[in-house]
């Protein structure tokens, strides 16, 4: 009995060395098992097997449960332990089979993201370490790996926590900049800083300022009233108005001179379907159309009878005509005053003597009529010192008739000119008037019978060109009339083809309401609509054109050149493929366009330049043409120095003149007796441009001459 006591307290303490010791038991189970259910099998430490026999003679403790050891304890009962299946290592599962074998399967931590390395830690938890650069090689970023996104971040760097202060990172050098915040209101009236705990800028008002001092707000355009805004020291350029109040004038500025045009708009109803009825019968109303103004005019009811009380029916309308009992204006009346010139009678309306002078006028302006103060007779007595014609005005506005007053008659008489030949333009405020109109016709069916017969094409194509088809027509109205300096186009320029509505023609400069601001731009513009016209303007020799055109213009075109061949050569100015200074071919289109203006007849050219010149223009007679003018000036245009030639004036007294085409006097020379030789006259300090030159001699006879000087 004290033996089995002794082999049960041994087997009870193996029993918990292999419960607590994993290594004991693992060996024991692998490699000392030695199939005797009456030994405990045990592998120690260095591996050697012990069989520990126990008496199993009174043993039944077998569950059947391969996974547990089965045991009976010092009491005698049975103790099932389950059997350790504990590797020591985190990453197995440990676990005993159906035939009661251990089992260590591998863990499996892969989340199946190629960025992480996983791993079971002596945790026994799986963990997933990424293996990802967030360096994104921007030096004004910090780059940051977030494990509960997985993502990277990059935080912006250099911010210095000052609110008035902007910054930001030099990307090149990854150096942190840090620029003050700008509070400047563009207001010279304030002062501006940055609250340094806000950020928010402050404009607190200067009241010592004055914004306007020193300010020029000339913006050199003549039809707007430029000043400085007191309050903000800005420049306001206030459109001058123009309107003259009356709705049947097309009313705007001249951009050159700042005028107000009123031009009568021959097209103007301004009454149309206005009502005017006031709802008084005893008014007749109706519209002006002078004004569009209503007139409330009341109603006329004399009757011409003295003799009745006339009046309207307040309700009806209808006029009363209530006889007056007690009249009789000419009853008794006796109206001569004793005069034998006067015609008298009484009014037998009004009772109102009437004394009308008597008419002996008999129609001759040769006779002095009056009536004899003593029979009343007619005289008419010649006029020895009469001049029939004196103060008639025979011009009826037709420049291919001669008119004259006949001197005996005092009649007009209109005799056709045989060398006439009319020539028709129109300005450029003409063309960019929607509202004109000209022989029955309105600018804009001018327009679109121009326009039928293709675009209207300013400067070159291929190089430098504006384009305008019958479709766009309204975008000249838009365009023209152009200011600004004259020029050729930008060079980026390129073909424009301009669309209606907004007929932009970037990058050509324009004013704010879309007229072109390149003036050789616009009267090209205009000389080529008037060419296309009238083709007798195309084709007139420049020396019938009666004005002066700049020699540097002149030599720039072929041998006996014509209006078509000044537009042409304007038209390669301004595609920046021809020489002759822009300012210059404008002055000379300038003048063509406001020389002829609606149909200006031609004359004899203003280039001759006589026989001492050597620029006399083919075709013309300079000595009939000094003759005509009376004195010669050569050359013409001038660069500096003009010669004078008054040989018919030797001896006598003279002053010579010269005037701007403003009217301002900047030249003078006086002689006490002309010279037989031409008089030469240096002008070193006159720009280039159109003169005039008046010469007077002997105090009394004047005569003049225009003239041009270029310098290019």
């Amino acid at each position: 009995m004290i033996l089995k006591t002794i082999n049960k307290l041994l087997l009870l303490a193996t029993l918990t060395l292999v419960a607590t010791a994993p290594a004991f038991s693992q060996a024991a189970l692998n490699g000392c098992n030695d199939n005797d259910p009456c030994t405990i099998d045990v592998e120690d430490i260095c591996g050697n097997c012990f069989h520990i026999r126990v008496d199993c003679s009174d043993m039944d403790c077998d569950d059947n449960d391969p996974c547990t050891v089965d045991v009976l304890d010092i009491n005698g009962n049975c103790l099932h332990f389950p059997k350790n299946c504990d590797d020591g290592n985190p990453a197995t599962v440990d676990y005993c089979d159906s035939w009661g074998n251990c089992r260590h399967d591998l863990i499996d931590c892969d989340d199946n993201d190629p960025n992480t390395t996983d791993y079971v830690g002596p945790d026994g938890q799986c963990h997933h370490v990424r293996e990802v650069c967030c360096d994104d090689d921007d030096p004004c970023t910090e780059d940051i790996y977030n494990p509960q996104t997985g993502e990277c971040v990059h935080l912006p760097r250099c911010d210095d926590d000052d609110p008035c202060t902007i910054d930001y990172c030099d990307p090149q050098t990854g150096q942190c900049i840090h620029k003050p915040k700008n509070c400047d209101d563009g207001d010279p009236c304030t002062i501006d800083y940055c609250n340094p705990y806000t950020g928010a800028c402050i404009h607190k008002p200067d009241p010592n300022c004055n914004p306007c001092q020193g300010v020029n707000c000339d913006d050199g355009n003549p039809c707007t009233i430029d000043y400085c805004d007191t309050n903000t020291g800005a420049c306001i350029h206030k459109p001058k108005n123009c309107n003259d109040g009356d709705p049947c004038t097309i009313d705007y500025c001249n951009p050159y001179t700042g005028a107000c045009i009123h031009k009568p708009d021959p097209n103007c109803n301004p009454c149309p379907g206005i009502d005017c009825d006031d709802n008084d019968p005893c008014t007749i109303d109706y519209c002006n159309p002078q004004t569009g103004l209503c007139v409330h005019q009341p109603k006329d009811c004399d009757d011409g009878d003295p003799c009745t009380i006339d009046y309207c029916n307040p309700y009806t309308g209808a006029c009363i005509h209530k006889p007056d009992p007690n009249c009789t204006p000419c009853q008794g009346v006796n109206c001569d005053d004793g005069d034998p010139c006067t015609m008298d009678y009484c009014n037998p309306y009004t009772g109102a003597c009437i004394h009308k002078p008597k008419n002996c006028d008999d129609g001759d302006p040769c006779t002095i009529d009056s009536c004899n103060p003593y029979t009343g007779a007619c005289i008419h007595k010649p006029d020895p010192n009469c001049n029939p014609c004196y103060g008639v005005n025979c011009d009826d506005g037709d420049p291919c008739t001669i008119d004259s007053c006949d001197p005996y008659t005092g009649y007009c008489v209109h005799t056709p000119n045989p060398n006439c030949q009319l020539a028709c333009s129109f300005t450029q405020g003409f063309w960019g008037n929607a509202g004109g109109s000209f022989n029955g016709q309105t600018t804009t069916q001018i327009l679109q019978s121009i326009l039928s017969n293709g675009p209207l094409v300013t400067g070159v194509v291929g190089y430098r060109s504006v384009t305008i088809s019958q479709a766009n027509l309204q975008c000249i109205y838009e365009l023209l009339p152009g200011g600004g300096n004259a020029s050729a186009l930008p060079t980026n320029t390129g073909d424009i083809n301009v669309q209606a509505p907004n007929c932009s023609v970037a990058p050509i400069p324009s004013y704010s309401d879309g007229r072109v601001q390149n003036i050789l731009l616009a009267q090209t513009m205009t000389l080529a609509l008037n060419v296309r016209y009238d083709p007798n303007l195309a084709n007139l020799p420049l020396s019938d054109a009666c004005v002066s055109f700049p020699w540097s213009v002149l030599n720039s075109l072929p041998a006996n050149p014509t209006v078509l061949d000044l537009l042409n050569h304007a038209n390669r100015v301004l595609a920046g493929i021809a020489n002759t200074t822009p300012s210059t071919i404008n002055a000379a289109v300038a003048t063509v366009n406001e020389y002829f203006d609606e149909c200006a007849s031609t004359c004899t050219a203003a280039n001759a330049s006589g026989e001492e010149g050597p620029l006399a223009a083919p075709g013309l007679n300079a000595a009939a043409a000094s003759a005509e003018q009376g004195f010669r000036l050569y050359p013409n245009p001038a660069s500096g120095e003009i010669m004078v030639s008054l040989r018919q004036y030797q001896g006598l007294p003279a002053s010579l003149q010269v005037y701007s085409m403003l009217g301002g006097l900047v030249h003078q020379q006086e002689f006490t007796e002309l010279p037989a030789e031409p008089v030469r006259m240096e002008l070193p300090g006159l720009s280039s441009g159109l003169y005039f030159m008046k010469v007077r001699i002997a105090g009394e006879q004047e005569m003049g001459k225009e003239f041009v000087i270029s310098r290019n």
